[in-house]
């Protein structure tokens, strides 16, 4: 499965959370006298005296009965927020699935053409690998190995189990992936592609990447106040947010795939075996 069809297949999550709040989010009073009410009953056969709570918006109409055993407060804002909660969990959790993905899908190629060139050796690419080590019982399998071109695979591998168990779905682990994979100026050039200004999809992402962390270790809260009421969230910010999370992965991908195939179009000189 390529890198973004898996980012698809989990952000569905997201985009069905977000249809599912805008069905049910109404801004009236849809109680049981509801003008609406009468008509459902007639049409339905219900019984006259059954308590109803309608549901109604431009999108959706609905009549949820008694013995769904679900009060109309079920329906208000704090408990429809937990959707849209859920919507910015579940697009982060793509970006945690894609990252891994796209580097696992191309990492191979760039260090095959490079060779010892391949590792950026400044920005987020050095910072993400200042811990990394060769142990002793790594070296035997790149000594008794011989073919070079097995070698490198080697590497790669090597290079793959380390970023498994590092954060690649935020602004730094993004950027460190897109280096790796030849991309020069990853943000840059991600901002121009998305058409937004740079600064301004860092934040966006760095929000997003925040929220689904307050969402998911304290409820929405913020640190030192786990028994203080959620922040509050909106309809319009989520999308933003959300979509940001969508187009940043797009365009990854779409600069990936550009950056291998140019390189595989290059040379290979890129260093000796």
């Amino acid at each position: 499965m390529q890198p973004i069809t898996m980012f698809e297949t989990h952000f569905k999550t997201a985009q069905a959370m977000l249809k599912v709040y805008q069905l049910l989010s109404s801004e009236e009073d849809l109680t049981a006298t509801n003008a609406y009410v009468p008509k459902l009953r007639e049409m339905m056969n219900w019984e006259a005296d059954e308590p109803l709570t309608l549901l109604l918006n431009d999108m959706f109409l609905g009549a949820v009965r008694e013995n769904a055993n679900v009060s109309p407060t079920f329906f208000g804002k704090p408990n429809l927020a937990l959707l849209l909660r859920q919507a910015v969990a579940s697009s982060c959790s793509a970006m945690d699935v894609f990252f891994p993905s796209l580097l696992e899908a191309h990492l191979s190629k760039v260090v095959k053409v490079r060779q010892r060139n391949f590792l950026p050796k400044s920005g987020e690419v050095k910072t993400l690998f200042q811990d990394f080590r060769l142990k002793l019982d790594d070296l035997p399998p790149f000594l008794e190995e011989q073919d070079a071109e097995e070698r490198w695979n080697l590497l790669s591998r090597k290079i793959l189990t380390f970023c498994q168990h590092k954060t690649l779905s935020n602004v730094e682990g993004i950027s460190a992936v897109m280096m790796m994979l030849g991309v020069q100026e990853p943000w840059h050039q991600i901002a121009a592609e998305a058409g937004m200004q740079q600064t301004a999809l860092q934040n966006q992402i760095k929000t997003a990447v925040k929220r689904r962390n307050d969402i998911v270790h304290r409820g929405d809260r913020l640190i030192g106040d786990t028994e203080g009421q959620p922040e509050p969230i909106n309809l319009a910010w989520t999308k933003a947010h959300v979509n940001a999370v969508e187009s940043v992965a797009h365009v990854c991908d779409a600069l990936a795939r550009k950056s291998i195939r140019n390189l595989t179009e290059e040379p290979e000189t890129a260093g000796a075996t």
